[in-house]
């Protein structure tokens, strides 16, 4: 590059530092260093498949992310599911805190190999569960349930005195103070 600008320079040193590299350079280099009576030891068939090889298996990789202004690819690691003898309810209605005293985030590191910590866990969680916490999520549940209910029931209500106070005949439930025949 500095010789191109006319400042002078290695030619060579700056093609390595770049990272420029053609056939007919690695040859002309190959040549030199037979004329010199250095062989080298470099098997161009081995380093041009072992290139192949690395880019293939990066183009393999599952996932692409910026991580700090770079791009990354990675593997998504295969794992068993996990449940801890938990129900989708119990996990939903349980406190943060709660959650964190049965099964801990340390233990559920991705890339931790320790699987008997995690078979060890399963029995803590399941004897800490026991029907009186099982009895308490369910609960937990059922109240969620009600409110939602109620919250339906009034939405219900509202509507209706919008309308005038007056509900299908169907329901049989009273409407803004009003009370409907079923008939």
């Amino acid at each position: 590059l500095r010789e191109k600008l006319g400042l002078g320079g290695d030619a060579e040193w700056e093609d390595e530092l770049i990272g420029e590299w053609d056939e007919e350079a690695a040859a002309a280099k190959a040549a030199a260093a037979e004329e010199e009576g250095i062989e080298e030891d470099v098997d161009e068939e081995a380093s041009k498949a072992a290139v192949l090889k690395a880019l293939e298996e990066y183009y393999k990789l599952d996932y692409e992310q910026d991580i700090g202004g770079l791009k990354c690819r990675f593997n998504y690691r295969e794992v068993d599911k996990e449940d801890f003898g938990l129900k989708p309810e119990e996990v939903l209605s349980m406190e943060d805190k709660e959650l964190n005293d049965l099964v801990g985030m340390r233990l559920l590191a991705p890339y931790r190999e320790d699987g008997w910590r995690l078979k060890k866990q399963r029995f803590k969680v399941a004897a800490a569960l026991g029907p009186k916490r099982r009895a308490q999520a369910e609960l937990a549940v059922w109240h969620d349930k009600r409110k939602e209910a109620k919250r339906e029931r009034q939405k219900e209500k509202k509507a209706a005195a919008r309308e005038g106070g007056v509900k299908k005949a169907e329901t049989g439930v009273p409407v803004a103070g009003k009370k409907v025949k079923v008939t």
